[in-house]
Order: C-alpha cells, then sequence, then structure tokens
C-alpha cells in the first residue's frame, strides 16, 4: 500500500509540474518585463524537435532535446524524491503507532528510486512525448486532413496508447535497476 501511495503522490506532483512548466504564461501588470538572454534563447527554441518552422536548425532541435529531457529529469527527481519520503514517512508513523500490525515494511531507498526516474523521464518519457509531437503535428494532418473530430479521436487513442505504453515501460525500467521484482506485484 505504501508504494502505491508513494506512486500516486509521485505521479500527481509529476502531472502538476509536467503541465506547469510548459504552459504559457500572462504578465498581467501591463508593464513589460525584463528577459534575460538565458530565457530568450529559450523562447527561440522549439517546443519539440518536429515542430515545423525554417527557422529552427538541427543544432537548435537537439538543444530542445536536450532541454526539455533535463526538464523531465529534474522534475521526476523531484517528484519521487517528495514521494517516497512521504511513504517512508507513512510507513515509519504506522509502525510507530501500530507496532504488533504485523512485519516490519522495508523503506524505499529514496535516492536510488528518484534517480532511476529521473533518468525514466529524461529518456523514456521525453521521447514518447516527442514522438507524440510529431505525430499529431505532421502525420495526422496529412492523414486526416481538416477533420477536426477525426483529429481530436486520433490524438486522444495516440495519448492513451502513450500514457499505457509509459507505465508499461516504467514498471520495466523499475524492474531492470532492482526497485521491483517480479514478486512485488
Amino acid at each position: 500500500l505504501d508504494f502505491y501511495f508513494a506512486n500516486l503522490i509521485t505521479a500527481l506532483l509529476a502531472d502538476f509540474f509536467l503541465g506547469y512548466l510548459p504552459a504559457p504564461s500572462v504578465n498581467i501588470t501591463g508593464k513589460e518585463l525584463a528577459r534575460s538572454a538565458w530565457s530568450s534563447f529559450v523562447q527561440g527554441l522549439p517546443s519539440n524537435i518536429f515542430q515545423r518552422g525554417a527557422q529552427f536548425s538541427f543544432l537548435d532541435r537537439v538543444v530542445a532535446l536536450v532541454l526539455k529531457s533535463a526538464q523531465l529529469a529534474s522534475v521526476g527527481l523531484g517528484c519521487a524524491a517528495v514521494g517516497f519520503a512521504l511513504s517512508n514517512i507513512s510507513i515509519a508513523v504506522r509502525e510507530r503507532l501500530f507496532p504488533d500490525s504485523g512485519p516490519p515494511t522495508p523503506k524505499t531507498d529514496v535516492i536510488a528510486v528518484s534517480l532511476v526516474y529521473a533518468l525514466f523521464l529524461a529518456t523514456s518519457s521525453c521521447m514518447r512525448y516527442q514522438l507524440v509531437a510529431g505525430i499529431e503535428n505532421r502525420v495526422f494532418p496529412q492523414i486526416m486532413g481538416n477533420r477536426p473530430l477525426a483529429l481530436q479521436t486520433s490524438s486522444f487513442l495516440l495519448r492513451f496508447g502513450n500514457t499505457f505504453l509509459g507505465s508499461s515501460h516504467w514498471i520495466f525500467f523499475a524492474r531492470y535497476f532492482g526497485l521491483m521484482t517480479t514478486s512485488d506485484h
């Protein structure tokens, strides 16, 4: 139960930050805000490696991929650390309050899980997100033309499949790195 709680907290935090970070922001003050050179540089990169635009060079696309991977890795590292640390705290509290509730639950190695989750998001998730964006922006419009319902349905099915694939791949990743054994489920 604690492992599921940790995964739930990690997933909720990661989903929030992965929705929040790329979201456009609005200046509500009406004043011109100073932009740093870094901010201007990042604003000039494609949002995904398959984004249309002749102004984007191959190097721009590679840098965008590296930055997206780093962003996903940092989100994964932080969210997994918080989620699994909370799980360890809940295990300790439960064992303290109910010492006779059964055999002790092993604590999760928060650092190892966080590093593996960061690697997973930086590699598997990032590449899958890039491919989904590329298919939605380049392939679907050519196949389905200007039919909004067909585009929306295809996008939903693609994203649903990506979610299933990502969940399956996380299990493979966790097993590969020794975080989960086949007897854990």
